[in-house]
């Protein structure tokens, strides 16, 4: 509330749409130096909020590690997840945000009942990147090799390339990209971007058609939509399947960027 009356929550807002404008922005791009600077400032005005000077208080409390550690620890959330799911039984999945697609598929009692594979006899393997800063043109989901690597892939997953959950969680595991050139250890042999992923039922669908449609991007990152056809085992009924990621936020122009990635 204090840093709603002050001002402040307003200064969070524009730091974090000036952070993420810089994401989408290259270095040598016009307006960069400038907007980063802003970051800048921004950053230490929010760095004297009550919220971050809470965080500080509390960063080391045991009720907060408690928290991490029962609730918010993927472990635990994937666990709770898979849960859900055979519990509900549903014929199809969407995920959004999904980074573990190679977790669920070795998973033996969710792969027992799912798949997102349409080629059975092909296992799916995580996208590599040379650790290059802005991408390169040998990484698997540069923009040139981006739909080859979908295809290719023969997986209903759609990751966004260079995500911030890549970043994140290899930043996490102390091998943030571009400290090694290939993948030498098991978790980054694992680690995902997120994306969206369709799975279906093995034992009611089998899949027909996937492709991929590409949302509009102006940077080196990409993304797509997922659509698959899968055809009822029993009915031959065909059942088309779309998921995508559209952008967040409440605010009208939020609307309207929606609008216009479905327009395109």
């Amino acid at each position: 509330l204090a840093d709603t009356a002050s001002g402040m929550a307003s200064k969070f807002s524009e730091l974090k749409g000036a952070e993420k404008r810089l994401k989408k922005l290259k270095e040598s791009a016009e307006g960069y130096s400038e907007l980063r600077e802003s970051a800048r400032k921004l950053r230490e005005e929010t760095d004297r909020s009550e919220l971050v000077k809470l965080k500080k208080q509390f960063q080391n409390s045991p009720q907060l590690q408690k928290v991490d550690g029962e609730i918010l620890s993927w472990s635990k959330r994937s666990e709770r997840i898979k849960r859900i799911v055979l519990q509900a039984r549903p014929d199809v999945i969407t995920f959004q945000e999904m980074d573990h697609v190679q977790q669920f598929l070795q998973d033996k009692d969710f792969s027992a009942r799912y798949t997102c594979m349409v080629d059975v006899a092909k296992a799916y393997k995580p996208p590599t990147y040379t650790g290059h800063k802005g991408g390169s043109p040998h990484d698997d989901l540069s923009p040139d090799k981006y739909f080859h690597h979908l295809l290719a892939s023969r997986a209903a997953f759609a990751p966004k390339s260079y995500s911030n959950a890549y970043l994140f969680r290899s930043k996490r595991d102390a091998k943030a990209p571009g400290t090694h050139s290939t993948h030498t250890t098991h978790s980054i042999d694992t680690i995902d971007d997120d994306g969206c992923v369709i799975f279906w039922k093995k034992d009611t669908f089998k899949p027909v058609e996937l492709g991929f449609l590409g949302i509009p991007s102006d940077t080196e990152k990409s993304e797509a939509v997922v659509a698959l056809t899968l055809q009822h085992l029993k009915t031959d009924t065909m059942l088309n399947v779309l998921t995508a990621h559209l952008p967040s936020g409440d605010e009208h122009s939020k609307e309207l960027e929606r609008l216009a990635v479905l327009n395109n």
